[in-house]
Order: structure tokens, then C-alpha cells, then sequence
């Protein structure tokens, strides 16, 4: 049978994993978290340029619709 004088190391090791385990997961959802609002900016950016497009589009079939 261990005593508590000699669970206390292990208990310590446990501890000190779950810690760093702890971290790595924050660290983790951080980067995923700021991949996702650069991956929402992105489509942002595209969806903004399509609309552009389509204005475009819009006013030049306007303009040939009211030039006939």
C-alpha cells in the first residue's frame, strides 16, 4: 500500500499533466476561435465583392436598358 508521503509525488505529477493538458486545450480553442472570425472576415470580404459585382452589373444592364 503507497502512504500519503509517497502519493504525494504522484499526486503532484497528476496535478502538474492536468495543468498542461488544461492549457493546451485553452491554447487550442483560442487558435480554432481565430480561425473562425479570420475564416468569417474572408467569406465577409467575398460576399462584399460579389455585391460590388452585381452593382456593377445592375447598372450597366440599366444603362443599356435606357439607352434603347
Amino acid at each position: 500500500t503507497l502512504s500519503l508521503h509517497d502519493a504525494l509525488p504522484i499526486l503532484d505529477m497528476i496535478a502538474a499533466v492536468s495543468s498542461d493538458l488544461i492549457q493546451s486545450e485553452i491554447a487550442l480553442r483560442t487558435v480554432s476561435t481565430q480561425r473562425h472570425h479570420l475564416s468569417r472576415k474572408m467569406v465577409d470580404k467575398g460576399l462584399e465583392q460579389v455585391e460590388q459585382k452585381n452593382k456593377v452589373s445592375q447598372n450597366l444592364h440599366n444603362s443599356t436598358v435606357l439607352s434603347e
